[in-house]
């Protein structure tokens, strides 16, 4: 059942071994690192004492499941992962560290404290877990935008899993995460959904093309093909109506997302208005200090208070204002309005978990 490498130490209460089934069940204690290991369909069930640990390196870890136990502290390190499940355990932490995962079921369990750190994961199933704490660093590869796709993913079952828990902050977090990976997943469709766009001699990006030129994988040559490959691909999207549209589209979603997490944060962070707010205010004052009436001009303090009032819809204009100044005001007005109801409408969506 312990295949070749592995040293596993136990306590043994009641302790029984399945061979067909690389079993290890029962009460035991268990304290040990495991390197190099083989633990391919290794199975751990039974209840166990809270103090146990397992930290396993360099191993090969599919197919492991959890059942019924209890540890303090389940670590992966540098491992291949596929098809972990944790199933009705309790374990007070959980790392997994500089591993490739491709994936992990978290089911009718309770975990302390869960990380993933310097790791790409596949996908995520959490399904009755409560993760009191947890930390998920993404592992960003930005030469391929379908990374964006998958860690985009992620956040999506986090956010749904924490909402189901009714942990708004955290369901608040992931979502906001979310929402700015798929804004980085619409910046460049073409690499995403290729089959949307005509074909590429180079399918990757510009700056992974100067990269590759620089530290002499492509030749001047090749580097000269490629550059001529993308500004060509670039002129048909752009040009031809068939992808000229899609282009437009996805573009369209793009510049949307990123206006919506400046002004708001996608709902999820109403200071950003606020923020906003502030630089309008110190913008148009300069404008009026610079293009306001002699009682302006030259006068920093009242065309910031001339601005706030703008701002706020409390400045009013004679008829001999002049045009240049009614129109600064009435953009002013409006951007005012439009920002104190986001802000007012972030705090209000607070409240939609």
């Amino acid at each position: 059942m312990l295949r070749s490498g592995t040293y596993l130490h136990c306590v043994v209460v009641h302790f029984w071994i399945a061979l067909d089934k690389y079993q290890v069940s029962g009460f035991m204690a268990l304290d040990r690192n495991l390197d190099f290991v083989d633990l391919d369909g290794m199975i751990f069930s039974g209840k166990a004492f809270f103090n146990n640990r397992l930290e396993i390196s360099l191993s090969s870890c599919r197919d492991m499941t959890f059942k019924d136990i209890t540890f303090s502290s389940l670590c992966y390190y540098h491992c291949k992962i596929d098809n972990i499940k944790i199933d009705s355990s309790r374990i007070g932490q959980t790392v997994y560290s500089h591993s490739q995962i491709g994936n992990i079921v978290l089911d009718r369990s309770y975990l302390d404290f869960f990380l993933i750190t310097h790791s790409k994961i596949l996908d995520i199933s959490i399904k009755d877990t409560n993760i009191v704490d947890h930390k998920y660093q993404e592992l960003l590869n930005h030469d391929n935008s379908k990374e964006y796709t998958l860690i985009k993913n992620i956040h999506r079952k986090f956010r749904i899993a924490f909402q189901a828990q009714g942990k708004i902050a955290e369901a608040r977090k992931h979502f906001y995460k979310e929402k700015k990976f798929e804004r980085k997943e619409l910046y460049s469709p073409y690499l995403r959904y290729h089959t949307l766009f005509p074909k590429r001699q180079f399918g990757s990006s510009l700056q992974l093309l100067f990269r590759y030129s620089q530290s002499g994988t492509f030749t001047f040559k090749k580097t000269l093909h490629c550059l001529f490959d993308i500004f060509a691909f670039h002129m048909k999207i752009w040009l031809l109506p068939k992808y000229f549209w899609k282009t437009f589209q996805f573009k369209a979603k793009w510049v949307s997302s990123l206006f919506q997490d400046i002004i708001w944060g996608y709902g999820e962070k109403p200071s950003h208005a606020f923020i906003s707010s502030i630089v309008f205010i110190i913008i148009f004052a300069a404008m009026y200090y610079w293009f306001g009436d002699s009682s302006l001009n030259g006068k920093p303090s009242q065309s910031i208070q001339y601005s706030i009032k703008a701002f706020l819809g409390g400045a009013f204009f004679e008829d001999e204002t002049a045009i240049s100044l009614k129109w600064l005001i009435s953009i002013e007005n409006i951007i005012g309005v439009f920002l104190l109801g986001i802000f007012v409408a972030g705090y209000a969506n607070k409240a939609r978990y």
